[in-house]
């Protein structure tokens, strides 16, 4: 008869792992070494990279998104965005993500979030970097 509290099969610590080493459950470090360690250094890296790649260009669509999508210098121009002086030019770039409404007195407005374009160059460097690293490490003699 089982009493509560009484473990059935073995302990979570004779489980073994392919590292050798048990990652932390839940934390993001245990889910790199479980990654590490199922998969490899290399093919792990190339997942990085695709995952980053990824967040990059859904970073970028949402961004252009927003900058499709809303009349951002009809907000300007009848001055719904700023009350203080009529808008001056429209400033507008693909890269980087920019849609800028500059007014007389010099204030700005902008319509795109303020983590469009770090998220998106970030992630496409850092994803860079990666698949770089995953093509070395696979031509680098053992």
């Amino acid at each position: 008869m089982a009493v509560l509290g009484d473990r059935q099969g073995p302990p979570p610590s004779t489980t073994a792992h392919p590292c050798g080493k048990r990652p932390l459950p839940g934390t993001a470090g245990g889910v790199i070494v479980a990654t590490l360690g199922l998969m490899g250094t290399r093919r792990t890296l190339w997942v990085f990279a695709a995952l980053l790649a990824t967040t990059a260009v859904a970073a970028y669509a949402v961004g252009l998104f927003v900058w499709l999508l809303w009349e951002t210098d009809e907000v300007c121009g009848h001055q719904f965005a700023y009350d203080g002086a009529p808008l001056r030019e429209m400033r507008t770039s693909l890269l980087p993500l920019t849609n800028t409404c500059v007014f007389e007195d010099s204030a700005t407005y902008s319509d795109i979030p303020a983590w469009v374009n770090p998220v998106f160059f970030g992630s496409l460097v850092t994803s860079a970097a990666c698949a770089a690293t995953a093509a070395w490490i696979g031509r680098t003699p053992r």
